[in-house]
């Protein structure tokens, strides 16, 4: 699947699930995420709590640099290589 945009990733998220955009900042925090399963757009949307955040940056976040369905890591975002 091609990575999104954060917005395009968090207005998707919200749709399927039936939310407010409001409700999901609310609840969750959008996070770039590297992993390598079918459907990833290349963000997470993750529990807004330290030890999610933190679990999902150690095994999903990307490091600067890293590349991810020909899109590159700049620590802010993933732009095309």
């Amino acid at each position: 699947m091609d990575i999104a945009t954060k917005d395009t990733f968090e207005e998707r998220y919200c749709k399927e699930s039936g939310i407010s955009l409001e409700k999901y900042h609310t609840f969750r925090v959008t996070l770039p995420c590297r992993c390598d399963y079918d459907g990833c757009e290349g963000w997470g949307a993750v529990g807004k709590d330290r030890n999610s955040i933190r679990a999902h940056m150690q095994f999903y976040g990307p490091r600067k640099g890293d590349t991810k369905d020909g899109k590159k890591w700049d620590g802010e975002e993933w732009v095309k290589e």
